[in-house]
């Protein structure tokens, strides 16, 4: 199943280090934002990505490019330019990286990346949706429920500390969390804060 995340925004309220760097590339312990939340869907069996890129999306495509080799060992000889890999310490991810455009809005990324998620149901969320949250559970429980998209929700106990993530029907007023599932008619998610209509509006 293929996991959309969109990493194409400005990162405005993180303006300090977005200036030089998409929002999903900033570090943390050593590693951008971006490949937490991959693990997170990695270690729940889901390692097909389709990333919906935007401003900078450059450094997300130079990165990716340049990942196998900068986690190989290797022999360089310089005379011939021919690389022997020793060694490799990658993730068994499939990455496909698309230009969405800067200024599009959530629903016209969803609608730009269906070229990559075809007639299938997919997960999506935002390039920087940490969230402790039990993929597997998310897809039984949309499964079960049998809806168009199941989206993922946060309980706010007191002073806006997250209590816990819970599927919810679109009925349930709550805040929204960062993942989404749904079935693709012609779109179809699971594992994110927003929902697309089957039409969603894009912003150019």
């Amino acid at each position: 199943m293929k996991t959309v995340i969109l990493a194409g925004g400005l990162g405005t309220r993180l303006s300090e280090e977005t200036v030089v760097r998409p929002k999903p590339m900033v570090e943390i312990g050593g590693m951008p934002i971006l490949c937490h939340v991959m693990s997170v869907y990695s270690h729940f069996g889901f390692n097909d990505f389709a990333i919906a890129l935007g401003y900078k999306g450059q450094c997300i495509k130079e990165f990716f490019l340049n990942y196998y080799t900068v986690n190989s060992d290797l022999t360089v000889d310089l005379a011939t330019g021919t690389t022997t890999v020793h060694r490799s310490q990658t993730r068994p991810w499939t990455v496909d990286l698309a230009d969405t455009g800067v200024h599009t809005m959530t629903g016209g990324r969803i609608k730009r990346m269906a070229q990559w998620t075809g007639n299938q149901t997919f997960m999506a969320t935002y390039g920087d949706g940490l969230a402790d949250v039990d993929i597997n559970r998310l897809l039984a429980f949309h499964r079960l429920h049998g809806r168009l998209a199941t989206v993922t929700l946060v309980s706010v106990a007191v002073a806006g500390v997250v209590a816990l993530f819970e599927p919810a029907t679109a009925k349930q007023e709550i805040a929204t969390s960062p993942a989404y599932l749904a079935d693709s008619t012609p779109v179809r998610v699971v594992g994110a804060p927003f929902v697309p209509n089957t039409n969603p509006r894009e912003r150019h």
